[in-house]
């Protein structure tokens, strides 16, 4: 479920401008034999890319987080804010820490709130205890008359269905206030209802304060276009000196305002209602900006108290706009405007504000959480402080994944690695995972560009789906010298609490000589294998100071791991130590640091063997120590300490990993000049040795030509060329059959990599001079054009003019030659004869016989008589018609 802020508001929807899903479809076709030769050359970058890591996990524990459980459906967790009391006489004993808690859609279960149907509620949860949340009671009389009323006897009704109280809740920190809002509380009277909004603040004991209404009594004859829907409370905070601050984004059809005043309230104090202003000729934005939507305050310039708000709809793509106090006007003045850069972007939705460069001063953070392209999705924007010019300036920009709403919520986390600098973090709660949260760490030069931290809600608890939806740190909740982080889930209804662990200082260091490694040496000074080596001494000391939370102090362990050439594929050494393992190139060791050893150096040394002698790219080297943590602290990363469990196990301390993770290298000792930068000038040439008997230029004959060869001379003109490798490219009709060394060279490998690739291995380094080979295909009884390519390349840096390719073609025809076909059989005619005389004249005679009985048959049966009848009678006829 995604709540945006058309939920927030009873006014216009507000629709932000989201990233439309898209479908991407991967052609794919068969490689060519370039894009094979590319992807050889891109491996080892590729191998480095998928091995190096980008971020690590850092002192948050995200194994031991402590769950609050709201009730089902009530949006716990749509806010929160971290709080703590105490005695000032005696703090450590005294010291409670509590989360307030926002569930805006909760039954309340106040008494001023009977019957009322949703209308939400805020909680109070303690830190150190494990049991249910309590619900706070906010109680308080409301005026029964009022100018909005519609007739003398008919006064404006408050209506607390559905108010969302709790949409917004902040606290003053230690022993001070805080404050709750519900933006849709209703006045409503017989022909109206205004959406003005109602906040309450509490006392340090989060006990109720006041009511506090800033548009109460305000014109309203225009309805929205005056002060009829302010919906005061959608942000507020409460500034150092003690000023209830509320951002209201309603007033004048949505333009926006914000409201100030003294949070005490007494006498004393100035209790004038500061407000930005809104009619036209006066207001810095237009209607529909929604100034207000967010709000912080604090002394940004020269000790003076801003007031920061967003609005994220000002000029479509959002304004950010600084103002104070003036003497002798309750509006505020503009004294900066920050404009956003993207239409629909929501730039100045959330803000927060930090020290994260330590210069002192105040910086601002702006979110834009609907920012938006193909690989980008959410930004936050920083500001450092320009003290002397009381201006802010662009400071960087963070970006997240698309869709994910990246800076949803920001948080200032107080110094989480005590390096001195505010730490940042920035709710993502639509992230694929079920919601994440970046941390990042300040430093003088601004927040660091990498997360150092990145907690995703399936890390945590699988089943979230909102998970950095709200945000609070910057209190050292369970006392351990190190602040904490509270994470809103609304619609999980569940606040996680992130504790911080406390961090152990480790000091590590690289002692040896490692710059010019010999590969070319037959043996190693160990006396046991005939390989080259060299070793060296990783070393380390724990800073005894700070190891006070680490229990049991005498069996501490230190565990560390080096892995080496971890850019290779296959990596070219082996240690010592695991030489005979599924894995030589990676050493782990535990170690047992005693009370006695504690603040003394210890070093451990290292041999490695050079397994694989090519030298042109140095062996990487990544070395990691973490302290081990005794059994029973040990926690599963899908477990939470939710309402059942009775204890709160102390967070166990981490190393700080500027220290603890350390990437180093060995060079090899190569004849590159006094730059240490192989120059080479490797070209490549060929030509075609045909068979025998030839018919034409790079013609063969087909009936007695079997083998076509390749004559190829590789050069190398001036330093040694690492890794150099020659390709073949040949037609598929031509099988690979081998190849030849023509010139001594003993370094020469070539396999066929595919159906129509041959690589060929030429030492690395292939040293001043030349190489010649012969490379035999056949023919397979085939015939037609075909073409070779033949191509050279090197890890060292070759020269431009250098020729490393070269193009060689020919035809393998049919030969045609005449032969004698075998004569047919022949069969001879039979001779010819005259038949005899008497034969023919028996022939005649037995003619006339047979025609005789035939005549003598037909006058016996009376056939001449009847046809000469029928021949008078037809004649008789005729003559006498």
């Amino acid at each position: 479920m995604m709540i945006s802020m058309q939920h927030l508001l009873l006014g216009p929807l507000y629709c932000a401008a989201g990233p439309a899903k898209t479908k991407t479809t991967i052609l794919t076709k068969s490689p060519t034999t370039t894009t094979t030769v590319l992807l050889l050359l891109l491996l080892p970058v590729y191998v480095i890319l998928t091995l190096s890591p980008c971020s690590y996990s850092y002192n948050l524990d995200e194994h031991n987080a402590i769950l609050k459980q709201g009730p089902k459906g009530s949006y716990f967790g749509y806010s929160v804010a971290q709080h703590a009391t105490y005695d000032p006489q005696a703090p450590n004993e005294t010291y409670k820490s509590y989360i307030i808690v926002g569930a805006p859609r909760d039954s309340s279960r106040s008494a001023g709130l009977t019957g009322a149907q949703r209308p939400g509620a805020i909680y109070k949860c303690q830190f150190n205890q494990l049991k249910t949340c309590q619900q706070l009671e906010l109680d308080s009389p409301l005026s029964s008359s009022s100018s909005q009323s519609t007739t003398a006897t008919t006064g404006p009704v408050a209506q607390r269905d559905d108010q969302w109280l709790g949409v917004s809740v902040k606290s003053q920190g230690e022993n001070g206030f805080a404050v709750a809002c519900a933006h849709k509380f209703v006045m409503r009277g017989p022909q109206y209802r205004w959406p003005q909004g109602i906040c309450y603040s509490l006392t340090s004991n989060l006990t109720y304060h006041r009511t506090w209404q800033p548009c109460l009594n305000r014109p309203v004859n225009k309805a929205h276009e005056e002060y009829g829907s302010c919906q005061a409370g959608t942000s507020s905070d409460i500034s150092d000196t003690s000023d209830i601050v509320l951002g209201s984004p309603g007033p004048y059809t949505w333009r926006g305002s914000v409201f100030s005043n003294s949070i005490t309230f007494t006498a004393k104090d100035d209790r004038t209602w500061y407000m930005a202003p809104v009619q036209d000729d006066e207001a810095k934005v237009y209607k529909y900006s929604y100034l207000g939507m967010s709000i912080i305050t604090g002394r940004f310039f020269r000790g003076k108290t801003q007031f920061i708000s967003g609005a994220p709809r000002s000029k479509e793509s959002g304004q950010v706009l600084v103002m104070s106090k003036q003497s002798g006007d309750s509006n505020l003045r503009t004294d900066q405007i920050l404009d956003g850069e993207q239409m629909g972007s929501s730039f100045g939705y959330t803000l927060a504000k930090m020290d994260f460069n330590g210069d002192g001063h105040l910086d601002l953070v702006v979110a834009a959480p609907f920012y938006y392209n193909k690989t980008e999705g959410g930004a936050v924007y920083l500001y450092a402080n320009d003290n002397n010019k009381q201006l802010f300036v662009p400071a960087g920009r963070l970006t997240g994944k698309p869709e994910s709403r990246f800076g949803f919520a920001l948080a200032n986390c107080g110094d989480l690695n005590h390096d001195h600098y505010d730490d940042l973090a920035i709710g993502a709660p639509y992230d694929p995972a079920g919601g994440a949260v970046y941390i990042y760490l300040g430093s003088a030069q601004g927040l660091r560009p990498n997360p150092s931290q990145i907690i995703r809600a399936s890390a945590v608890a699988s089943s979230m789906q909102t998970f950095g939806y709200s945000l609070s740190g910057g209190l050292d909740l369970d006392q351990n010298g190190y602040p904490d982080l509270a994470i809103g889930s609304y619609s999980d209804d569940q606040v996680l609490i992130l504790r911080a662990r406390p961090i152990v200082k480790i000091s590590t260091k690289i002692e040896g000589d490692l710059n010019r490694i010999d590969p070319n040496k037959t043996s190693c000074d160990d006396g046991r294998n005939q390989v080259p080596c060299f070793k060296f001494n990783a070393c380390f000391e724990l800073d005894a100071a700070n190891l006070g939370a680490v229990q049991p102090a005498d069996s501490l362990k230190l565990k560390y791991r080096i892995e080496a050439d971890t850019s290779q594929k296959y990596p070219r050494v082996a240690f010592q130590e695991s030489e005979n393992s599924e894995t030589p190139n990676v050493v782990e060791r535990e170690i047992v640091i005693g009370n006695q050893n504690r603040g003394i150096k210890r070093c451990n040394t290292q041999r490695v063997y050079i397994k694989n002698r090519s030298a042109q790219t140095p062996i990487q080297f990544s070395m990691t120590y973490s302290l081990v943590p005794p059994p029973a602290s040990k926690q599963h990363s899908a477990s939470l300490m939710s309402l059942k469990d009775t204890s709160i196990p102390a967070p166990f301390p981490i190393l700080n990993q500027e220290e603890a993770q350390r990437v180093f290298s060995a060079r090899f000792l190569r004849d590159c000049g006094a730059n240490d930068i192989c120059e080479s000038y490797l070209e490549v040439n060929g030509s075609l040795q045909m068979p025998r008997e030839t018919l034409g230029v790079n013609e063969a004959g087909y009936a007695t030509d079997k083998q076509v060869n390749v004559t190829i001379k590789v050069d190398n003109k001036n330093e040694p060329a690492y890794e150099a490798r020659l390709f073949v490219t040949h037609p598929a009709n031509l099988a690979y059959s081998g190849f030849k060394p023509l010139k001594q060279h003993p370094l020469i490998e070539c396999a066929s990599l595919e159906k129509t690739l041959v690589r060929c291995e030429l030492g690395s380094p292939m040293m001043k001079g030349s190489m010649k080979m012969m490379m035999m295909f056949n023919t397979q009884n085939q015939a037609g054009t075909f073409n070779f390519n033949l191509m050279v390349n090197t890890t060292s840096q070759n020269t431009k003019e250098a020729r490393t390719s070269a193009d060689l073609s020919g035809t393998i025809r049919r030969k045609i030659e005449p032969q004698l076909l075998p004569k047919p059989p022949v069969y001879p005619e039979p001779p010819t004869q005259d038949p005899p005389a008497w034969l023919i004249l028996a022939s005649i005679l037995l003619g006339i016989l047979l025609f005789s009985a035939l005549f003598y048959c037909l006058w016996v049966n009376g056939f001449f008589e009847r046809s000469k009848a029928q021949y008078t009678a037809a004649n008789t006829e005729d003559i006498t018609n």
